[in-house]
């Protein structure tokens, strides 16, 4: 279903006065979600196998502490990003309506 949401947005982006620019940063932007998201999921897919290896052993202690790392490390980087998105936004914004 996004991949026919992102064609007509692409579609309908050529039909800007400024095409080129609008079509660039529509493409920047599908590029970095799709990093987002597979970040995220290789994220997803190495905790449920952690716990479930930890879980099919009985070993609960070690399943909370997976559970706390995953936690930890998701926040740690969600925080860093959004660092650098506040530090280098007046930046892409610059360059992009310039």
């Amino acid at each position: 279903m996004d991949l026919w949401y992102y064609a007509v947005l692409v579609l309908l982006a050529g039909y800007m006065p400024n095409a080129e620019v609008a079509i660039s940063a529509f493409s920047i932007c599908l590029n970095s979600n799709s990093w987002e998201f597979m970040i995220s999921l290789s994220f997803n897919g190495a905790g449920c196998v952690r716990v479930a290896n930890e879980l099919g052993r009985g070993n609960v202690k070690a399943v909370k502490f997976s559970i706390k790392v995953l936690l930890v490390t998701s926040g740690v980087i969600g925080a860093v990003f959004f660092v650098l998105c506040l530090v280098f936004r007046k930046k892409h914004c610059t360059l992009v309506y310039k």
